[in-house]
């Protein structure tokens, strides 16, 4: 740690050095992006100073065209996010130039994820120690229970968040006692918005 400490003071002293006899020292605007997947991410300096990152196998690296002089300052910001996937600043992406020995901004993505939500027609209350009408998205995960209601308003529920692009399928694990429900609209693949559409309708036996 010590040893690191005193390189990078050195570097630092000979960038100043160099300054101060008139040639100033000048910086690549470099980084990495992390969990990128999908194609369509630009990155900006500036507003003016643009860089187009692809995908590839791990994490990614840039460097914008245009290079720095000791002291400008810089900020890196994202332009436009790939497809699917948001994109987020995660350290080193703004301050001076020289402030450091090298400028590494970093990002990361994620894939966009939505909520799965619908409402239930027909429940009507069942006792406390009843079955109740259990939901679940897929064959895993936390069932949601809904209980009916004793005014005639329809219970939401809701699932997720899902991934862009990933499958949700809405099925009942458990129907409620004497009575009987059916899932409409309860299986597709997320898209680029919450899922509004799924409804549940429920009969007497």
């Amino acid at each position: 740690m010590k040893f690191s400490t005193l390189r990078a003071s050195a570097a630092l002293a000979l960038i100043l050095a160099l300054a101060g006899c008139g040639g100033k020292a000048s910086f690549d605007v470099s980084g990495t992006v992390m969990g990128l997947t999908t194609p369509g991410l630009q990155l900006t300096m500036g507003g003016n100073d643009d860089v187009d990152v692809a995908p590839g196998a791990g994490d990614v690296n840039f460097t914008f065209a245009r290079r720095l002089s000791y002291g400008d300052a810089y900020s890196v910001t994202v332009k436009r996010d790939p497809d699917h996937m948001t994109c987020k600043p995660y350290r080193g992406v703004s301050g001076t130039a020289g402030q450091t020995t090298s400028i590494a901004a970093i990002f990361s993505c994620a894939k966009n994820a939505y909520m799965v939500t619908g409402w239930v027609v027909g429940l009507t209350p069942v006792g406390e120690n009843d079955a109740k009408l259990k939901l679940i998205n897929g064959s895993t995960g936390n069932p949601a229970t809904i209980a009916g209601t004793t005014d005639g308003s329809n219970p939401v529920f809701s699932f997720g968040p899902v991934e862009d692009g990933s499958p949700y399928g809405i099925t009942v694990q458990t129907q409620p006692k004497g009575q009987f429900c059916t899932v409409v609209n309860g299986s597709g693949y997320m898209g680029t918005e919450l899922v509004r559409n799924v409804q549940v309708n429920c009969k007497p036996l």
